[in-house]
């Protein structure tokens, strides 16, 4: 049997309801991992992933350099990165990905907890800076 994060222990009958309150609570970055925060990973850790073969396949390729963001790209969203990586990266930031549960709260918002309005956008009601 299996222990969902908001039973208190597993079993056969499973809990049914899944509300906000039923998770520990979370943290969540409001900003994307951008290419350049992704390079900067690569430089320092000098990480290899196992599968490379599209790892990153948008980056330019420099002899000096090896694959690197191209300049007008450096801010945008990371993209061509397998769950592997992503775990990578987060491990080396002393963080994780979410699971299922939280995703799913993440994207839900309040609005799973009986009375509480939803949010325009999972981190809140307003663009970020």
């Amino acid at each position: 049997d299996v222990q969902y994060p908001w039973e208190t222990a597993p079993g056969r009958a499973h809990e049914t309801s899944f509300t906000a309150d039923s998770l520990p609570p979370i943290y969540l970055d409001v900003n994307l991992t951008t290419n350049s925060d992704f390079f900067i990973f690569i430089l320092l850790t000098g990480y290899t992933p196992f599968d490379s073969a599209n790892l990153l396949r948008h980056w330019d390729v420099d002899p000096q350099l090896g694959k690197h963001p191209a300049s007008d790209t450096v801010a945008q969203p990371v993209r061509w990165v397998s769950i592997e990586d992503a775990r990578a990266f987060c491990a080396w930031r002393g963080l994780r990905l979410p699971d299922d549960f939280e995703w799913q709260l993440a994207a839900q918002g309040p609005d799973l907890t009986e009375g509480t309005p939803a949010r325009a956008y999972p981190w809140g009601d307003a663009l970020p800076d």
